[in-house]
């Protein structure tokens, strides 16, 4: 199998994933709140997705390893075609059972997307170790152009027939796709038969990888605590509901630029930098969104400009953080670059995403309940500005040298040492 073919086909069906994300979130609020669904249970519903996806992520290494990551890959894309099959038949529901079926294909989405999105890394960071930082830098640009598609897709397929009707062709499409990405993926690299393993939590707890962990959650918690109150603040304004996805879009369209852009920086640039760079402007775009009632005016351009910006922190955030983390636990930490590392990193970012993105539904709803949509934003900015600033004094964003692999891979850590002492025996 050709490498570029292995390459597009996972690409590819991890734009098909994101893309079945985003044709929800624009609409979904509007049909829960027609069907008498308060805000704060949409919150709930929302973080039941990433509720679900980080509980199995701490039992999904082990299966990967038995099974082969190849079959979880596909079982994650099976299990988001239920998911969009299932939330498709909530406009028809009662009350009680749209929430049922809301929470079942929110659960099930996030167990589909733990599974895919791991096992895609794990694949691409393990059988291209030495394109690591490509690799994730176009699985964003992918990620980024499926997120695109979502809402325009979905504010498409709305007028044809609705928010049902979107949900049942990426159903099929996602169907379809199960056999073609079969063939492309193929298997994986064998794993190495022994009882080595590297412990998430140790990885994690390392200071450098720790506060690389913080800036993943930030950049989910954001996302998260944008989905359930922003199509109904645009509505606010006017905004015609078939359109409310095209307003997404803006923010998708950009995370997609800077993804791309982002792609190209040279290896010797400080990540740490440009994830510094994604956080202040994450601060700005927060200030546009709402839009902050003590210095802008209450005007639906202000939010638009905000979603753009958000756009473009998300790139500028999430795309070097795996890398840098990798890096570290390479040249800092003295951990071996082979597949248990990138295991079990997949896993800590899955995790740290998963986290981010149960706390921002769950928070908005309540600060939009409490302060309103613009003041909420605001408030959210000023703890925003504060995690920027401990994250360039703790880091080494300000300080930044980068450090060669050579000499530094010789240092193993006491985990690696202890593996080692254990196979001579």
């Amino acid at each position: 199998m050709k490498d570029c073919i292995r390459k597009s086909g996972i690409f590819i069906g991890n734009l098909l994933v994101c893309a079945s994300f985003t044709i929800v979130s624009p609409f979904y609020s509007k049909v829960a709140e027609d069907l008498g669904i308060e805000k704060w249970l949409i919150g709930v519903i929302y973080s039941s997705c990433p509720t679900a996806s980080l509980l199995i992520s701490f039992f999904l290494q082990p299966f990967m390893q038995k099974l082969g990551r190849t079959k979880i890959l596909l079982l994650g894309m099976l299990l988001e075609c239920a998911n969009m099959l299932i939330i498709a038949f909530v406009p028809f529901s009662s009350f009680g059972i749209a929430v049922l079926l809301s929470l079942l294909s929110r659960i099930i989405a996030g167990c589909g997307s733990a599974m895919f999105v791991i096992s895609s890394y794990s694949i691409l960071t393990s059988d291209y170790p030495e394109e690591v930082s490509q690799m994730i830098a176009l699985m964003e640009i992918f990620s980024g152009l499926g997120l695109i598609m979502g809402p325009l897709f979905g504010s498409a397929a709305y007028l044809l027939g609705g928010f049902t009707i979107s949900c049942l062709i990426i159903s099929t499409i996602l169907v379809i796709y199960i056999p073609i990405i079969y063939f492309c993926a193929g298997p994986s690299r064998p794993y190495i038969l022994s009882d080595d393993h590297i412990s998430m939590k140790k990885v994690a707890a390392k200071p450098k990888i720790l506060l690389d962990i913080g800036m993943q959650l930030l950049i989910m918690f954001m996302v998260g605590y944008l989905l359930p109150t922003t199509q109904l603040h645009l509505l606010e304004y006017g905004v015609k509901e078939e359109n409310s996805g095209y307003w997404f879009s803006i923010n998708t369209f950009c995370y997609f630029l800077s993804s791309f852009f982002v792609s190209f920086i040279p290896q010797n640039v400080s990540k740490p930098k440009q994830m510094l760079l994604g956080n202040f402007i994450m601060v700005f775009s927060l200030l546009f969104i709402g839009p902050c009632p003590f210095i802008l005016p209450e005007k639906l351009a202000f939010t638009g400009i905000g979603l753009m910006l958000f756009g473009l922190s998300g790139g500028f955030i999430y795309v070097p953080s795996m890398p840098h983390m990798l890096e570290a636990a390479r040249n800092d930490y003295g951990y071996e670059n082979d597949h248990r590392l990138n295991d079990a990193m997949s896993g800590i970012t899955n995790i740290s995403l998963c986290i981010g993105e149960i706390m921002g539904p769950i928070v908005s709803a309540i600060l939009d309940t409490f302060l309103g949509y613009s003041m909420a934003a605001t408030v959210v900015s000023v703890f925003t500005l504060i995690h920027a600033l401990n994250y360039m004094i703790l880091s080494d964003a300000v300080t930044y040298k980068k450090v060669g692999d050579k000499g530094q891979n010789k240092i193993l850590s006491s985990e690696l040492i202890s593996m080692k002492n254990k196979n001579s025996d």
